[in-house]
């Protein structure tokens, strides 16, 4: 939920020239392609995200199952999971890199492993048997960070949850939640104190998502803004247009 009246919010960031502008978005920190966005909440992701736009179809992720198939070679079906760093184990080859990667493009690498070493001319398919790889990524102050797997409907203190919890020096009006939607990288500040008390709703958290518990490189050009956050009872809603006002 955005705060109602930013002038009063943010008067100490306006009197020093880091929020510029009047009404609508505004200019925060060193790029100019980061304004304050006019949002109730981070805009959900649709399936299109999760498209790759070379034409290829959806992406692989960790942890998703592919069925692989080598034509005139029986032998080398395999059905394989991809490991939570993105590499795939085939047979003959060893280890194959697969981080944002479409079945496609990782049935031709598959195929440029083994032609002429194994196979003269070899035609392999790769299809998703089961999609596992639905994950979101935890860092900074929390004691498991790292890449999981998405339990249905997890909202942002689950997700702090499942990274083991908060750290001993963790700052629960530090988090930041970040999402690429169409785009657009949306950035989002959270006061978990303030949700645990009811003053906002718990936001949901969607597969791709990058939670950042206190200090992490991450948040290091938006430190002047979060150092204002616990001000805030609502949330801060950003967004970088990716490319543009480079």
């Amino acid at each position: 939920m955005l705060v109602k009246s930013w002038y009063s919010i943010f008067s100490p960031l306006l009197a020093i020239g880091l929020l510029a502008g009047c009404g609508g978005s505004r200019e925060v920190g060193l790029s100019p392609s980061i304004t304050v966005a006019d949002l109730s909440a981070l805009p959900k992701p649709q399936a299109a995200d999760f498209i790759s736009t070379d034409g290829y179809g959806s992406r692989v992720r960790p942890f998703d199952r592919l069925a692989v198939q080598v034509l005139n070679a029986p032998e080398l079906e395999r059905e394989l999971e991809v490991e939570a760093d993105g590499t795939l184990y085939f047979p003959l080859i060893g280890a194959v890199e697969t981080n944002d990667m479409t079945p496609a493009q990782i049935a031709r690498k598959i195929e440029d492993k083994l032609r002429g070493r194994f196979i003269l001319e070899p035609s392999v398919t790769v299809t998703f048997e089961e999609r596992l790889g639905q994950t979101f990524s935890i860092t900074g102050e929390v004691t498991k960070p790292g890449q999981y797997v998405l339990p249905p409907e997890t909202t942002l203190l689950e997700a702090v949850a499942v990274g083991g919890g908060l750290s001993e020096f963790a700052d629960l009006d530090d988090v930041i939640v970040i999402r690429e939607v169409d785009g657009s990288r949306y950035i989002a500040v959270y006061n978990l104190r303030a949700i645990q008390r009811g003053n906002y709703d718990d936001p949901d958290i969607f597969a791709r998502d990058i939670v950042v518990v206190g200090d992490s490189p991450n948040r290091r050009l938006l430190d002047t803004l979060v150092g204002v956050a616990p001000l805030l009872t609502n949330a801060v809603f950003l967004v970088d247009r990716i490319g543009q006002g480079q």
